[in-house]
Parts: structure tokens; sequence; C-alpha cells
């Protein structure tokens, strides 16, 4: 009879012993298995992060600037650059509000009280009062590159003049704004509204064009039909800086170096904030240190309890190995029949995992998924002050989205090589604890064994 055929036949007559063997096994892959998935997971999480929140570099001009360099032909070569996500140009012009009654402030009832700020973008997606979370959309759409006199406003200045989404409403030049042409009047639709989470602190230049509800982005199609009539021969230039978005922000240094090499660049200070990433990487690296001890600890706890069921097993089986070597059975053939035992029960083991683990997979994917969506309905019970607060830092939980996007992205490929190579660890272990349990009794006399028998 073959040895593999006596350690199959051993460990179908003799449950009580194989099962104890068989579920250390099981939960010995399936802990190091998840470990390593959640590993990859994180590979994948953390590339993720980086380009969901990668940062972004502000450009601003110097007090002791001499000329006004940042402009469309800056952003587009900007743009040329690797790692770049996004650009917004910033400029701040002032028109009258016409037809529309704005915000009371300190000036109210004066002709001044009349002129809004108006604060051209590239894409307002990328405005910083949308990206920090001082201001969110709440109707409508960002203001892009592509639109001609479109405009965000506030809710409370939509409300005030019973505004909605595709309304137009019209904004002049006149003498309160020092610039320019009497006549020259632009014509702006409504394409979205933006709820207003915290406000700006005016103090005592509460002037009507100084509120956050006032505020009205547009496109830089009007900034350019503005300077056209203050200014023909001037060139539109961002006014208030630029911010460049990166991809990842482990490149901001190279971005940076890109940037100074610029013509033009003496003239513009650049302020990195990548705080949101190292605030949520800072989190994720928790999270890859748990997955790093939890791939370990299911080796070693599973090799220790392993050790101690194999032991107690191989000495309840002493008395059958003295009699099998008194009958002529050599050293490597009782170890074989007792490893192929132990094989035996890896393989069945790694079949019964492999059952297990696209469940396995489904539930991690849909307790992260959870545990992202409690946030944010954590976040929606908050008392408004708590709420405000939070959502300037963080309007979700980036690094749980982060991990839920790092598990449904790990491919079949990756996971594949993960169990094989969890499943070969494995092996390699129950191999080692199966000839140190072994050994000894082995090198033991058959008399000396069968002597505590009679």
């Amino acid at each position: 009879m073959s040895i593999i055929r006596q350690a199959l036949l051993y460990n179908m007559r003799n449950p009580r012993k194989s099962l104890p063997v068989l579920i250390v096994m099981i939960v010995m892959i399936m802990m190091a298995f998840m470990g390593l998935f959640l590993l990859m997971s994180y590979n994948q999480s953390s590339a993720s992060l980086k380009e969901e929140l990668g940062g972004y570099i502000r450009m601003e001009y110097k007090e002791d600037a001499e000329e006004n360099v940042i402009d469309r032909g800056k952003r587009s070569s900007i743009e040329e650059f690797p790692w770049i996500k996004a650009c917004n140009g910033v400029s701040v012009y002032y028109l009258s509000a016409d037809d529309m009654d704005l915000i009371p402030g300190l000036d109210e009832g004066r002709p001044e009280g009349k002129i809004a700020r108006f604060c051209a973008n590239t894409d307002t997606e990328y405005n910083e009062n949308f990206t920090n979370g001082a201001f969110v959309l709440k109707e409508g759409r960002h203001v892009t590159p592509e639109d001609t006199f479109c405009a965000l406003i506030s809710e409370q200045l939509a409300k005030k003049n019973k505004l909605n989404l595709n309304d137009t409403f019209q904004a002049s030049l006149t003498e309160q704004t020092g610039n320019g042409k009497a006549d020259a009047a632009y014509t702006f639709t409504v394409v979205g509204i933006y709820r207003i989470e915290q406000a700006w602190d005016t103090g005592e230049y509460a002037y009507a064009r100084n509120l956050a509800e006032n505020l009205i982005f547009t496109d830089e199609s009007s900034y350019e039909a503005y300077i056209a009539d203050t200014d023909p021969e001037g060139t539109p230039y961002y006014s208030a800086g630029m911010t460049v978005w990166l991809q990842d922000a482990s490149k901001s240094e190279e971005v940076l170096n890109e940037i100074t090499a610029l013509d033009g660049a003496e003239n513009i200070t650049l302020t990195l904030s990548d705080a949101a990433y190292e605030r949520s990487a800072s989190e994720l690296k928790i999270m890859e240190r748990f997955c790093v001890f939890m791939t370990i600890a299911g080796f070693i706890i599973g090799s220790v309890i392993l050790a101690l069921v194999l032991v107690m097993q191989t000495k309840e089986r002493k008395h059958e190995i003295g009699i099998l070597k008194a009958m002529g059975r050599s050293d490597r053939n009782m170890f074989g029949q007792l490893l192929w035992g132990n094989l035996l029960m890896l393989f069945t083991a790694g079949i019964v995992s492999l059952l297990i683990v696209p469940g396995l997979i489904r539930i991690t994917d849909r307790a992260l998924t959870n545990l992202s969506g409690a946030y944010l309905d954590a976040n929606t019970k908050m008392n408004t002050m708590e709420k405000a607060l939070k959502e300037v830092q963080m309007l979700r939980n980036p690094t749980a989205d982060a991990f839920v996007h790092g598990v449904k992205t790990v491919n079949f490929r990756s996971i594949s090589i993960a169990f094989a190579l969890v499943f070969l660890l494995a092996l390699l272990i129950v191999v080692a604890v199966t000839w140190l349990t072994a050994r000894k009794d082995l090198k033991e006399n058959p008399r000396e064994i069968l002597s505590d028998i009679f």
C-alpha cells in the first residue's frame, strides 16, 4: 500500500484527530490571505488617494512683482507638465449688479451697495473655496473652461432675486466700479447655485462686495470681455493667482522645480498645500501596518497552534510508530506517512479556503463600503456648527473610500498570486512543523517506545 493511500485512510478513519488540524490550517490560510489581500488593496488605495487628494500648488504674485506673468500662456505651459491634474486661474473684478438686489452690507442704500465681486475661474470645481469645503455646490454644475458668460451664485442671492438655473441677470460697468465704459453691460446665465458652509469674517469691512453671499463666480471669457472694455490694450491675466492641482502629491518637488524654471518665476510666490493627502495618507498607513500585522500574526499564531496540535497528534501515534518500526518500517517511510497525512489535510484546507475566498472578499468590500457610508451618515446627523467645521476639513472619508476602491480594483491575477504565496508558505510551515514534531519519536528505538505498553 502506498504511503499516500495509508495517510489518506488514516485521516478518514480518525476524524477526531484530523479535524482539529484541518480547522487550524484553514484559519491560518484565511488569516494570512486576508492580510496579504488587504496589503495589496492598500497599494491600490494609496495610488487612488494620491490621485484624489494629490494636493495643489498656489501661485501668487510677490508684493514687489514687476510683471503680471500668471496668465493663460503660463497655465498652458504648466498643464503640459507630468503629474498635473488641473489648473485653475482666478481673476477678481467688480461690476454693478443692475437688476439684482445684493445681500445688504454697511453701504446699503448707497450706489456702492450695488457693486458685487465677480471671481473669474478656469474651473470653479478647483476653486479653493469649494475644495476646502467652505462652499458646496447645491444645484446645477460648476463653471468650466468652455463656458461663456456663465455664473455660479449663492443660494441666498438666488432666493433674494428669485433666480433659478438657466435664468439670466445683467451687470455693468459704472462710475462706482472705477473703470472703463460706463455703458458696458454683460448678461450672465446662472448655471449653478452654491451653499455657504463657512462665511468670511469681514469684520469692519462688511460692505456688500465683501460678503460671501454676494460673490459671483464666472468664467474666463467674461473676464476677457471686461478687460477689453476697461483696458483695450491690456492682456488678461490671473490677478488672484492660480492653483495647480497634482495627480500625485509625492511629485510636488518635481513640479515646483519645473514651475520655477519658467520665465517670470521670480515674480511668483509658490506655496505647496497637500495637508489633506498627508492627513489621509497617515490614516491609510495605519491600515497598512494592520495588514502586515495580520499577515504575520496569521502565520505565527497558526504555526504555533498547528505545532501544538501536531505534537499532541504525534504523541498519540507514538505507539503506532513503535509497532510499525518494529515491523521493519524505515524512518523515512514513517515520516512520509506523517507528512503526507498533514499535506493531504493542507490541500483540503486550501480547497475549502478557495471556496470561502470570494465570499470573504465580498464581505470585506461591503464592510468597508459601510464604514465609508457610516461616516457620511454620522456627518449629516451632526449639528450645524459641528457639521460646518467637519466638512471644512473633509466632506467625506477619503481614506475609507480609497481603501474601498483598493479592494474593488485588486484583480484576479493579484488575488491568485496572493493565495498561491500564502499556500506555498503554509506548505513550508507544515513540512517544517511535521519534521520538528516527529523527529524525536522517529529517532527512538522501537523497544524503548513499546516498553511503555508492555
